[in-house]
């Protein structure tokens, strides 16, 4: 299993607590990631360090973000946070998310029958019970609910991420987008949609993975309140 002083180092810079079960989950599921990746191609790189260091750090890294969104928003929020995450691939962020907090509901959602199964596997390896997955299009998908937070990242632009998430969030809820280079560009060429989605930018976070020369963000948008 993919534990021992790598996971225990990750998990060290991350700043925020875990719950004690998340890390023997997290290294199951990147056992089971590496093993499957071939087959898959859930990962362009399942090397333990690039598992560990670009994925798993950077997944971990919005945790803060999401920890904050839920206290500010606990009255409007329901009990458990509901969480989509667009796109899940190979689970990240959504699984990773999953793990580390399992009193919120994560619905990952994925249009390919492969990484469906993969996530579905991996759900009830690690007995996460706070997880359901869906095989859809986005843009083709109705809840019949809608989320408190959508998430994503490495899915499309932000202009995208905002149109696509709009309709599944409630009245004031929020956009939490994993963002690397280009992100100031992005933000520049969304202005529009989020205006005509009634969207606004409520933060951005910095920070860089392990090994990394660059800055990478977090970046919250946010549904405007039904008037």
């Amino acid at each position: 299993m993919m534990g021992g002083r790598g996971l225990t180092n990750t998990l060290a810079g991350i700043p925020t607590a875990l719950f004690p079960r998340s890390a023997d989950a997290l290294a199951l599921y990147l056992d089971e990631l590496r093993q499957w990746n071939e087959k898959l191609h859930l990962v362009a790189d399942a090397r333990s360090e690039v598992l560990l260091g670009r994925h798993l750090s950077d997944s971990l890294m919005g945790l803060r973000t999401l920890d904050g969104l839920a206290a500010k928003g606990a009255a409007r929020c329901r009990q458990p946070l509901q969480i989509f995450d667009l796109g899940s691939g190979g689970g990240f962020p959504g699984l990773v998310i999953a793990m580390a907090r399992p009193h919120w509901d994560l619905t990952l959602i994925d249009s390919e029958s492969r990484k469906v199964g993969f996530l579905l596997r991996v759900a009830a390896a690690c007995d996460l019970s706070n997880v359901r997955v869906i095989k859809s299009r986005i843009e083709d998908w109705h809840p019949g609910k809608v989320a408190d937070i959508c998430v994503a990242r490495a899915l499309t632009d932000l202009g995208g991420l905002v149109a696509l998430s709009t309709p599944l969030l409630r009245s004031g809820g929020f956009g939490v987008w994993w963002k690397g280079r280009g992100a100031l560009e992005e933000l520049a060429e969304a202005n529009d949609e989020m205006k005509s989605q009634y969207v606004r930018i409520r933060e951005r976070t910095l920070y860089r993975c392990p090994d990394e020369t660059f800055s990478r963000q977090v970046i919250i948008t946010q549904k405007r309140f039904a008037s």
